[in-house]
């Protein structure tokens, strides 16, 4: 086989792998959108974060602004079933603290979030083929 011949087997090759990975993604899943609320207010920023409940599969993580979340145009869909929801956002404290900034100091970050909202969370979503896929939660200070 001449090296020509073999440089375009391999494009014709490397095409079709290509082509067949995007078009098994394609279309499979579901978007997500809805709102966060901290203390009765849209939660400024944050992440939530979408755990499937059975261990396998994949989630997905979407950021949080001005108390909205969507994955509509992201590459992410989640598939029909329970995930545990994880919603974090950290607050800049004004104080400086060891670390790798200049001077061998960073400014302190803080989770604002309860544990019980994202590290020990109990809240879950329903994802469904049958209905659109709009959450609400509403989180208190309050642990629950």
């Amino acid at each position: 086989m001449s090296h020509s011949t073999r440089l375009l087997l391999l494009a014709v090759l490397t095409a079709t792998a290509t082509t067949g990975c995007a078009g098994s993604d394609s279309g499979s899943g579901h978007d997500v959108q809805g709102s966060v609320t901290w203390k009765n207010e849209p939660l400024e920023k944050g992440m939530i974060y979408f755990v499937p409940s059975s261990g396998s599969g994949n989630g997905t993580s979407l950021a949080i602004e001005l108390g909205r979340f969507d994955s509509m145009g992201k590459t992410s869909k989640l598939k029909p079933g329970t995930y545990r929801i994880e919603i974090t956002s950290t607050q800049k404290t004004g104080k400086m603290i060891p670390g790798a900034g200049p001077n061998g100091q960073v400014e302190e970050v803080v989770q604002v979030i309860p544990p019980s909202y994202n590290e020990k969370s109990k809240l879950t979503a329903n994802v469904s083929d049958s209905q659109a896929n709009q959450f609400q939660f509403d989180l208190t200070s309050r642990n629950r």
